[in-house]
């Protein structure tokens, strides 16, 4: 998780954290485009953290980063944050345009289930029970199943660690969570 200049994933979203509760925009956007250069996979931890500290109001602002995280880094594990921030200042057609292409490169359970949120928004009137209904299974097994993974002894957990629970060990939480389909020890 190091990279060049000691610049670990943590210490940015620690700094990206505290610029962010000083209210120093430009310096925040620094910081995340640190994060985006030597740390991509950490983009979601980012984005969670990016929506949550920023009223609704002022997501335009950060539409054409994350539309731009999404194209360079299809990988990140946000993609039902990117949904939110596109159905709320942004385009559902981009969305879903996104998503069908994430789908077709690289299929996985949590891009479906921002799919099918996405499709549940689109579809008509008719139909949109019924297609909730197939979303909110997927959606359960997603919620059921995501987990992150110590990469030293295996232990998953819902939330994203710096050091792992179990192992004691810092930094072998990668921040993309799996859907693994055994019988997983989760906290």
């Amino acid at each position: 998780m190091c990279s060049g200049g000691g610049q670990t994933l943590r210490t940015l979203l620690v700094e990206g954290e505290w610029r962010l509760a000083t209210r120093d925009d430009a310096k925040v956007r620094s910081v995340w485009e640190r994060i985006e250069r030597l740390h991509p996979d950490g983009l979601a931890l980012v984005l969670d953290k990016w929506l949550s500290a920023l009223p609704v109001e002022q997501w335009p602002t950060v539409l054409p980063v994350v539309r731009r995280w999404f194209q360079r880094f299809p990988q990140i594990d946000a993609w039902a944050r990117y949904v939110d921030v596109e159905l709320q200042c942004g385009s559902a057609d981009e969305a879903f345009r996104r998503l069908q292409e994430a789908m077709r490169v690289s299929p996985d359970l949590m891009v479906l289930d921002a799919y099918l949120r996405l499709v549940v928004w689109m579809v008509p009137e008719g139909w949109r029970v019924e297609v909730d209904r197939v979303r909110s299974l997927v959606h359960g097994y997603v919620e059921r199943l995501a987990r992150y993974h110590c990469q030293k002894c295996g232990f998953k957990a819902k939330q994203h660690h710096w050091r792992c629970p179990a192992c004691g060990e810092w930094g072998t939480f990668p921040p993309r969570r799996t859907v693994a389909f055994e019988g997983s020890r989760a906290q």
